[in-house]
């Protein structure tokens, strides 16, 4: 177990490297790194050096004394977040049968109860316009490798904080989650697609968030799933979905000790994220906008490649990234490298930073480009937006001339 905690780590940036909870399957340590400067050489922090170093001997000795002593009075802790969550009433009653998320008929937001389904999701009309793109976005992924469950998906649609015209889409196939989208309004008039992925723990997963829930000791253990989605829907003010593109997404939870913030692909529990959070929806996405792929277009090239773990050789610490111009280029240059390329970016006000495996890019027709990331599934963002905020560190150094 303590060797998966610290294969999927998240790096928080900041005067100070706390280790959070290893006791949770979930709720993973953090490590600081200085931020990446623009072709050049990252410098180590020695808190990032000494826990990457430190990675066999915490498998094989686990945590020092004072480690089990922290550990030990953070397990006494849950029980007063379940008081403040105030989901305690709703798991002791006696749960009616409820249908898990995800089992409407796609035509619309889930008839489910849910947090986060306010004024923002929109009109029937605006709904039936968004379904009308979702139709076609998954209608041309489905004939890709590794998107066959979403044939015969059907999707709920959930809005994305207040005030900032996106949705989430979330697909079931065969009652089992499958996959996700974001989209949001254009500016032009119509959707445009931000995010996509597969996988049984897509993006703003319901059964995610309960686990993390019973886990950090939110909720008790003995509550039911259904019980869950009832209690979050009596009190959904305290639960909002939080997202700026991309790939900052967040479940914000409030109790009577203060904000709680989880991962919204993982479940993990984030650093105070209060002023990221605050400045939503009037963060801008710097630069260009991203082209979207249109809804009747297609996927013109796709290639998958094997994911890897970013620890083994944690190359985006000390290593450069590479350099590309463009798309082309950088699928050159990738190709170069053998293909295993780490992306790592920070992101969440650069309190958080995220070394992800690159698995393999979509090239739509009509220009747009998306590269795969791996996150407990598959995560496709933009190539531009992803190639503004982060870079691209291969395991192999490309031959360059």
């Amino acid at each position: 177990m303590k060797k998966a905690l610290i294969r999927t780590s998240l790096l928080f940036l900041g005067c100070a490297a706390l280790l959070l909870s290893p006791t949770l399957p979930e709720a993973l340590g953090t490590m600081a790194s200085s931020p990446p400067s623009d072709a050049q050489q990252m410098k180590v922090d020695p808190e990032a050096e000494r826990l990457l170093q430190g990675r066999a001997a915490e498998e094989t000795s686990g945590p020092a004394p004072e480690e089990h002593l922290r550990l030990m009075e953070r397990a006494e802790k849950p029980s007063s977040r379940v008081t403040a969550l105030g989901l305690s009433v709703q798991a002791s009653a006696e749960p009616k049968p409820a249908p898990a998320p995800g089992s409407g008929s796609g035509s619309g937001s889930s008839p489910d109860p849910t947090p986060g389904q306010g004024s923002d999701s929109g009109t029937t009309e605006d709904q039936e316009d968004i379904n009308v793109s979702v139709r076609g976005w998954v209608a041309a992924l489905a004939k890709e490798k590794g998107f066959e469950g979403w044939a015969d998906s059907r999707w709920d649609i959930y809005p994305l904080g207040p005030g900032t015209h996106s949705w989430v889409v979330i697909l079931r196939s065969k009652q089992q989650e499958v996959g996700y989208l974001v989209v949001a309004a254009s500016e032009n008039g119509g959707y445009k697609l931000l995010e996509y992925g597969t996988g049984t723990n897509p993006l703003f997963s319901m059964e995610t968030l309960y686990r993390s829930s019973v886990q950090l000791g939110l909720i008790p253990d003995s509550s039911s799933y259904e019980a869950f989605v009832r209690g979050l829907a009596s009190d959904s003010p305290r639960v909002k979905r939080l997202y700026a593109p991309p790939l900052q997404a967040a479940w914000e939870i409030t109790m009577k000790e203060g904000r709680l913030f989880l991962d919204a692909k993982t479940g993990e529990e984030l650093p105070d994220l209060v002023d990221w959070a605050d400045g939503l929806p009037a963060l801008p996405l710097a630069g260009k906008e991203p082209a979207s792929p249109a809804v009747n277009r297609q996927v013109a090239a796709a290639e998958q490649w094997e994911s890897f773990d970013p620890f083994e050789k944690a190359v985006w610490v000390k290593g450069k990234p590479l350099r590309s111009e463009d798309f082309p280029e950088w699928l050159l240059t990738a190709g170069k490298s053998g293909s295993k390329l780490t992306y790592s970016a920070k992101w969440f006000g650069g309190k958080v930073l995220y070394p992800l495996a690159v698995t393999g890019y979509h090239s739509w027709k009509g220009g747009s480009s998306f590269i795969s990331l791996e996150q407990e599934g598959s995560r496709f963002i933009p190539y531009d937006t992803a190639t503004q905020f982060g870079g691209y560190y291969p395991l192999v150094s490309p031959p360059f001339s």
